[in-house]
C-alpha cells in the first residue's frame, strides 16, 4: 500500500514544524509504515510530542505560553517582525486553551502553513514560503540523499538558511549535493522508540 503525495508532505511538514529538521528516506519510510498500518497524522504527532528530543526543545514543564512563544519563534524564524511573531503566539496559545495537545496544534500549524490562503495571508505570508521552502529540502533531503547520517544534527543543518526566497532552496540543495552537511552527534529519530545508535531502524 502507497501513500499520497499529500500524506507524505503532511509528514514532512510535521517534522519540520515539530524538529526543524528534515527526515532521510529511512526516518521517512518509517513514519509511512505508520501511516500504512493504520495511524493518523495526528497520532504521530501526539507520539512525537512525548519523544525525548522533542521534550528537549518544548519540555513537559512549559506552560501553554511558554509552548506558544517558543513555537512562534521557531515557526517565524526570522521571517516576520515582532508583531507576526505576536500574531502566530497568540493564534497558537488559542488552539492550546482549547483543549489541543501540543502535537495536536504543531500539527495545525503545519498544516496551515503548507496552504495557499497562508501564503497569501498579510501576516504570514513569509512564514509560509519560508516554512515552504524548508518542506521542499526536507522534501529533497529524504529522496535524494539516500545516504544522509541519521543524527539530528545533520539532519536539523540540512535547513539552515532556508528562508522565503528560492535562492536560499537552491543554496542549500547544492551543499547537500556537494556533501557539505557533516554532524558528530549520536542522537537519531526513530518511529515509537528511543534512541538508538548506528542506524534509524527498528529498535522494538
Amino acid at each position: 500500500m502507497a501513500i499520497s503525495y499529500d500524506q507524505r508532505q503532511e509528514v514532512i511538514a510535521l517534522l519540520v514544524g515539530m524538529f526543524d529538521a528534515a527526515p532521510n528516506a529511512d526516518i521517512l519510510e518509517e513514519f509511512v509504515t505508520s501511516l500504512e498500518d493504520g495511524s493518523t497524522v495526528s497520532q504521530i504527532a501526539n507520539d512525537l510530542d512525548d519523544h525525548e528530543l522533542f521534550l528537549d526543545i518544548y519540555p513537559n514543564w512549559f506552560t501553554n505560553e511558554d509552548v506558544a512563544g517558543a513555537l512562534a519563534a521557531a515557526l517565524v524564524d526570522g521571517n516576520g517582525d515582532a508583531s507576526v511573531e505576536a500574531a502566530a503566539e497568540a493564534a497558537l496559545l488559542s488552539i492550546l486553551e482549547g483543549g489541543a495537545s501540543v502535537g495536536d496544534t504543531i500539527h495545525a500549524a503545519t498544516a496551515f502553513l503548507m496552504t495557499a490562503d497562508a501564503l497569501a495571508d498579510a501576516n504570514f505570508g513569509d512564514v509560509a514560503q519560508a516554512f515552504q521552502n524548508k518542506v521542499d529540502v526536507a522534501t529533497y533531503v529524504a529522496i535524494n540523499a539516500l545516504n544522509a547520517d541519521s543524527d539530528m544534527e545533520t539532519l536539523t543543518a540540512a535547513l539552515d538558511g532556508v528562508d522565503a526566497t528560492a535562492d536560499s532552496v537552491t543554496d542549500q540543495k547544492a551543499k547537500i549535493n556537494n556533501g557539505e552537511l557533516t554532524a558528530d552527534a549520536e542522537q537519531f529519530l526513530t518511529v515509537n522508540q528511543d534512541f538508538i545508535e548506528g542506524t534509524s531502524g527498528d529498535d522494538y
